[in-house]
């Protein structure tokens, strides 16, 4: 029996956005699977794009159509820090812009939101309170949610959602 795919269906567009700073170290694995297990019961329709940010974006694959044979692998992780987050989104407004108009924009972001900085040592993105991460929240946060915010209001006509996918240091260190 074959199956049958309903051609009202709207195609989707996933962009993926994933975090191959120095403090994602020991958690490639579960990411790759992540991300396997993410594209592999799409549709031959759907379209997948791919940034990679350390302290620099790179898109990596630009929508390519989802198939058996593409394979998303990871490179070797950058000695460096994640700084290049708001950038990755930079590259994903941009994506979301060429996409065709039929595909649904699906935005996964997979990072641990720890940030290495110069100016502010290590912190976590997303933690709020006084303590680690609260110089780097005050300075980096409303950027980030400033450009979250403008993704969905530029493409809420076109049903974008986003997620968060964040791989929490403590469970790795047993804490």
């Amino acid at each position: 029996a074959e199956e049958i795919h309903s051609t009202s269906q709207k195609k989707l567009h996933f962009i993926i956005l994933v975090d191959v700073s120095e403090t994602m170290e020991g958690k490639t694995k579960e990411l790759q699977n992540c991300i396997d297990s993410l594209l592999r019961d799409r549709t031959s329709e759907d379209l997948y794009s791919l940034v990679l940010f350390g302290d620099k974006a790179k898109v990596k694959e630009k929508a390519k159509k989802i198939n058996s044979s593409n394979k998303i692998s990871l490179p070797e992780l950058s000695k460096k820090s994640n700084t290049g987050f708001l950038e990755a989104l930079e590259h994903a407004d941009g994506i979301i812009r060429e996409s065709p108009r039929q595909y649904s924009p699906i935005l996964i972001i997979f990072t641990d939101c720890l940030i290495k900085s110069a100016s502010f040592g290590f912190g976590f993105i997303f933690r709020f309170g006084s303590g680690s991460g609260a110089s780097i929240n005050s300075q980096l946060l409303p950027k980030l949610s400033s450009k979250v915010e403008e993704l969905h209001d530029n493409f809420k006509d076109r049903g974008l959602l986003v997620f968060i996918s964040y791989f929490d240091l403590s469970s790795q260190q047993g804490l």
